[in-house]
């Protein structure tokens, strides 16, 4: 690594009183490091030191007389109570977990099996027992609470959450207990973060996968693209807000946690991880936090660098040395301590000690990049601190800072600052100009420990002063307010708010929305201080834009201040192009304020911008997150965009595809690692035993079907080919809001996602939608489709023997039970789907054709059944009618099966019908015309109708001319043969008119649309898009609310298999494809091509190859012509052959060459 600055630290060590009689071998600090532990594992003593003013052990305990169990002791944690956690593994039998009381010596918690119960003593608290237990590991949380997650019997994880109660003795309140379940196909580890998070590795036969778990909330975070197996917790670490992740292997790499996009990255292949630690630390109030890792691969002295954790660049690297005869065993960094283990005692070390803060102050700055403010707990001490408070007394009033000064000149109003280095020249001079303001009156001065000047003034207000307070900084030496406050209200607050709440309080939306209430000031008229020099003063301000832009946004655009809106835009503009871990944290509120206040070249900017990382790093799919979770207003807004971004990232490669590709034909398999955590119940429990015995069931089955076809020698010859895997580059589609009200989703308000509100026909127009679509079904879609299928079909025949007459097959009886069994049946169905999918959108229920024919099918024969049951049989058309819709709804229900395409005819019928209705809507005012013509021509009088057969005139009524045109259309003229042609000479104009124009013209010109629209119409994804509108319906009122938050049916990333020559070949027809835009290319990794052997090194090889066999081909030619010409017998035949020869020769290097 590269340093920048060295600073050689020397600590000097002295020895105390040894305390452990062999090598100690384990050290276990607790969280906040107010106490340590240690154990040699020699004799199994584990000495308590108590980390006060002076280091010192306070207890002396052994292993075995703590848990009186046989086995190999490991001391793995320690709590801030002193509660120590021991786990004891034995080879032959189950693991056992302890956790012992070291000042009350008393047992608090035992995990392990009955026997294990058995041998404790009766006082112990707590027992966990269980019939097998394994794979052990827990932890203690900075707030004090416990977290333990172990095995158990079929695979099955167990994680306990624990409250530590502290009265007079401290007791374990058990929170809650959840369960997660994996099949034997992949391994998982965990590591316990002391934030309350968990990170699970799940490994497979050719991938690994990394999920971030909040356990105190059982909430999903996000998944992590990387290959970190074999870390600890000493390699991953978050900062105090929980809102950066560092992970440390073979580099350093900070998540955003809220997003899971990686913010930056630093490799260091040649170092080894184990010697490497990193921590978050704050050296001073006056810094912005810094990541600090360290490196103790020298016994004699630890490296430590401080690094911005956003853009991870170096600020300050020190090398501490050790002065120690001994060589420490154990050396950890803490923190900003550092702890060893030399002599048997432990040592511990501050880091920034000897004032080296204050050497450090001229190299780090007081922002991290540009992404934080350290500001409000200065200013809390300093107005809490009436001696930092600098009144008029004197007639010059100086302040001295760190790097500037101050002064105030009171009888010429005038404000200096200089700088330290020269305090005989000042760099800005400037007329505060109290005195043309008589509604403000400055009364004191604080210099903050950045240099920033607070004004304190009174302003004039309802006819008594109240405090107000401005913030000056220096800026490219000019003078500019960075923001004001009132001293009253932040010292209110601060009696009861942290200091971080209370910056968010006072400086947010109230705080921006008195600045627009203060338009009619010009603050320090020497600058001419209006509304918008102040804001944007605000907005230039790195640090305090970052903070508040949100804020700021907000009150501009309630109060309609374009301009200030603008500006806030304009340097996001300039931040995005500076700063990629900006875009990365901040870039979707943007872009989201962009779509809602019809930014378009925002918009495109933030897309471009966008695609571009993703193109520099495929592997950091979790930046498609900013455009993916507002793909609802893109698709109502810019619809041009989803298509754009559907072909960029059509070729995503798997960033888990580490291995060579796969070469085993499983179509599309469309999968995901992602597992979901539940809460123990009886339910889950029940749920996770049948599972497992399904998953070992289904395996013996298969291994007997292999085994019988050994047996009989069936011949069985797979078919093998390289398969890629890609992801469905769509994170956060899928999922569903954690929060949500059970009751409200049940009766007709679920909440949606984007895969509901977002549905394209682009996207099922590649192979991402259609493994999308397929990863449903397969998880429970089929299931919950043809269930619903089975009941209505039982329902179907139920009713149909109710109201069918089967001539003495199905009593009367019978068939009221039938007609009982289909009305109950009908109101479910209505009240479970229909009903609840009205309420839930009834526009769009109404405009859907499908659910037409869904409530016709069930309200019919469910109105037939209760009329029959009370009033005995009904008209014949109700049963009629009822059976029909029924057979209808029955046939529909094939739409979603691909087989024999039976599901594709469907989509083809319906979107046909929806491209021609125009045509057939004008078809119908054609007939209808036409009929009112025949009608009027052709009636007759109400006496002669009265007397006249129906059928004999069908022109008699309006309706049945309807019904004569029709047939006339379908070449059924018989309605006019009893009129003579020769008397109703208007009637043949009318008839051959009709004939020319509807049956010649209009029918042929129908016949041609609907193959033009077949043709046109793309079935497959019209299938698709059929497909996902039914899996919509099934989530939203078949799945319980709870079942649409399980993360293995609803991940964040899908994966999938596609065949390596069907890439390869779409690849080289998309270089030979000139037409196509840029914007809608794919993105290629460099990987893919790779795989492929499609990339440059491949291609030189190739080339290397082709250039060889062609050396070879012409050397075996020239030698055979040498040997040809050695001969001094050869005819004229051979002179022939050798004039062909060389002549192939001279062709082949002209064809190369």
């Amino acid at each position: 690594m590269e340093q920048t600055t060295d600073d050689d630290i020397r600590i000097d060590v002295e020895h105390n009183i040894r305390t452990h009689d062999s090598e100690i071998t384990t050290l276990v600090c607790s969280p906040n490091l107010k106490y340590m532990a240690t154990m040699s594992k020699e004799n199994k003593v584990i000495i308590i030191w108590h980390n006060e003013a002076q280091l010192k052990p306070s207890s002396r305990l052994l292993a075995y007389e703590i848990t009186n169990i046989l086995g190999k002791h490991e001391l793995v944690e320690l709590s801030d109570d002193g509660l120590i956690v021991l786990i004891v593994k034995d080879f032959y039998a189950s693991d056992a977990l302890v956790i012992y009381d070291t000042k009350e010596r008393q047992q608090i918690l035992i995990l392990g099996d009955i026997e294990t119960k058995e041998k404790q003593h009766a006082n112990t608290l707590h027992y966990i027992t269980e019939s097998y237990v394994t794979d052990i590991h827990c932890t203690f949380l900075y707030n004090g609470n416990f977290m333990l997650l172990y095995k158990t019997l079929f695979g099955l994880y167990k994680y306990h959450f624990y409250s530590v109660l502290r009265n007079k003795h401290i007791q374990l309140r058990s929170n809650s207990v959840f369960n997660f379940f994996t099949r034997s196909d992949f391994n998982l580890n965990y590591v316990l973060l002391r934030n309350g998070w968990m990170l699970i590795t799940k490994r497979g036969d050719n991938s690994t996968f990394y999920f971030l778990w909040n356990m105190e909330t059982a909430t999903f975070e996000f998944e992590i693209f990387g290959e970190y197996e074999g870390l600890g917790m000493d390699h991953y670490k978050t900062n105090k807000s929980d809102k950066i992740l560092a992970i440390w292997h073979n580099g350093l790499e900070t998540y955003s946690t809220q997003t899971g996009i990686m913010i930056s990255k630093e490799n260091y292949q040649d170092q080894n991880d184990r010697n490497w630690q990193i921590n978050f630390i704050c050296p001073d109030q006056r810094f912005a936090e810094r990541l600090l890792i360290s490196n103790s691969e020298d016994p004699s002295k630890v490296v430590v660098y401080l690094l911005d954790p956003y853009s991870l660049k170096l600020d300050r690297s020190l090398d501490i040395h050790l002065n120690d005869e001994f060589t420490p065993k154990i050396i950890r960094v803490y923190n900003d301590k550092i702890i060893r283990t030399v002599n048997n005692q432990v040592l511990v070390h501050d880091i920034f000690q000897n004032n080296l803060v204050e050497r450090l102050r001229n190299d780090l700055k007081n922002q991290n990049n540009i992404h934080s403010l350290n500001i409000i707990e200065d200013i809390l001490e300093k107005i809490n601190n009436v001696d930092t408070i600098h009144g008029l007394d004197d007639e010059v009033i100086e302040l001295l800072g760190h790097q500037n000064s101050w002064k105030y000149y009171q009888e010429s109003d005038q404000l200096l600052m200089f700088r330290n280095e020269d305090i005989t020249q000042p760099v800005i001079k400037s007329n505060l100009k109290k005195t043309n303001f008589t509604d403000l009156r400055i009364c004191g001065f604080i210099c903050l420990p950045n240099d920033d000047l607070i004004v304190i003034c009174d302003h004039y207000h309802n006819d008594s002063y109240q405090n107000i307070s401005f913030v000056l900084t220096t800026k490219d030496e000019t003078l500019q307010m960075r923001y004001f406050f009132s001293i009253d209200n932040l010292k209110l607050a601060q009696e009861n708010e942290t200091s971080e709440k209370i910056f968010e309080n006072i400086f947010s939306e109230k705080y921006f929305n008195c600045i627009f209430n203060f338009d009619r000031y010009r603050f320090f008229g020497d600058y001419n201080y209006s509304l918008i020099d102040l804001i944007k003063n605000h907005i230039m301000d790195n640090s305090f834009f970052l903070l508040h832009y949100q804020a700021l946004l907000k009150e501009a655009i309630t109060h309609h201040k374009n301009e200030v809106v603008d500006m806030v835009f304009k340097q996001y503009m300039k931040l995005m192009k500076e700063d990629t871990s900006f875009f990365l944290l901040h870039s979707q509120v943007f872009l989201k304020t962009a779509i809602m206040l019809n930014k378009s070249e925002i918009v495109d900017m933030t897309f471009k911008h966008c695609m571009k990382l993703i193109k520099d790093d495929p592997a950091n799919i979790n930046i498609l997150k900013i455009i993916t979770s507002l793909l609802p207003e893109l698709y109502d807004n810019y619809p041009a965009y989803i298509n754009r971004f559907l072909s960029q990232t059509s070729l995503l490669l798997s960033p888990n595809q580490f291995y060579e590709p796969m070469h085993e034909t499983r179509q599309m398999f469309p999968h995901t690692a992602e597992l979901h955590i539940f809460k123990h119940t009886p339910i889950s429990k029940t749920y996770f035993f049948f599972y497992y015995y399904f998953c070992e069931v289904y395996d013996i089955l298969y291994n007997v079907v292999c085994k019988i076809y050994d047996f009989f020698y069936i011949e069985y010859s797979p078919t093998y080919t390289e398969l890629i895997r890609l992801v469905v580059p769509l994170p956060k589609f899928l999922t569903y809001d954690t929060k949500y009200s059970f009751w409200k989703e049940i009766l007709g308000k679920p909440s949606t996602n984007c895969f509901i509100e977002v549905q394209p026909i682009e996207l099922y127009s590649n192979c991402c939608g259609e493994a999308l679509l397929t990863f449903k079904w397969e998880k429970f879609g089929k299931y919950y489709y043809c269930s619903s299928w089975f009941i209505f079909t039982f329902f179907l025949i139920i009713f149909s023997l109710g109201v069918t007459e089967t001539k003495g097959l199905v009593s009367s009886n019978n068939q009221k039970i039938c007609l009982w069994l289909s009305f109950i049946i009908g109101c479910l169905l209505l009240l479970i789907t229909e009903i609840r999918e009205f309420i839930w959108d009834w526009k769009l229920y109404v405009t859907s054709p499908w659910n037409l024919f869904d409530i016709g099918a069930l309200l019919f024969p469910v109105v037939t059944s209760i009329y029959w049951l009370t009033n005995g049989p009904p008209p014949l058309w109700a049963p009629a009618l009822s059976c029909l819709f029924l057979y209808l709804k029955f046939l529909f229900f094939l739409r979603a099966f691909e087989t024999y395409n039976v599901g594709l005819y469907l989509a083809i019928m319906a979107g046909v019908v929806s491209r021609v209705f125009t045509y057939l809507l004008i078809l119908g005012i054609i007939i209808i015309g036409f009929a009112h013509s025949f009608y009027i021509l052709l009636q007759t009088s109400s006496e002669s109708r009265n007397s006249t057969d129906v059928n004999t005139n069908l022109y008699s009524y309006f309706d049945t001319s309807l019904l004569a045109v029709y047939l006339l259309m379908i070449g059924d003229n018989s309605s006019l043969s009893t009129w003579d042609y020769r008397d109703n000479p208007i009637l043949v104009v009318l008839m051959v008119t009709f004939s020319i124009f509807t049956i010649l013209f209009m029918l042929n010109l129908f016949i041609g649309l609907l193959s033009n629209a077949i043709q046109d119409h793309d079935n497959r994804a019209a299938f698709l898009l059929q497909k996902a509108k039914i899996l919509a319906e099934i989530e939203l009122f078949y799945l319980f609310p709870q079942q649409r938050r399980w993360r293995h049916w609803f991940p964040d990333n899908i994966y999938y298999y596609v065949p390596a020559y069907e890439i390869r070949n779409k690849i080289l027809e998309l270089k030979s494809n000139n037409d196509l835009a840029d914007d809608y290319k794919p993105i290629i990794s460099d990987r893919l091509l790779e795989l492929l052997g499609l990339d440059k090194k491949s291609e030189e090889n190739v080339e290397k190859d082709s250039a060889l066999n062609l050396c070879k081909d012409t050397l075996n030619l020239c030698k055979e012509i040498l040997n040809l010409r050695k001969d001094t017998s050869f005819n004229g035949i051979d002179k022939k052959k050798i004039s062909e020869l060389t002549e192939t020769v001279e062709k082949k290097i002209e064809e190369n060459y």
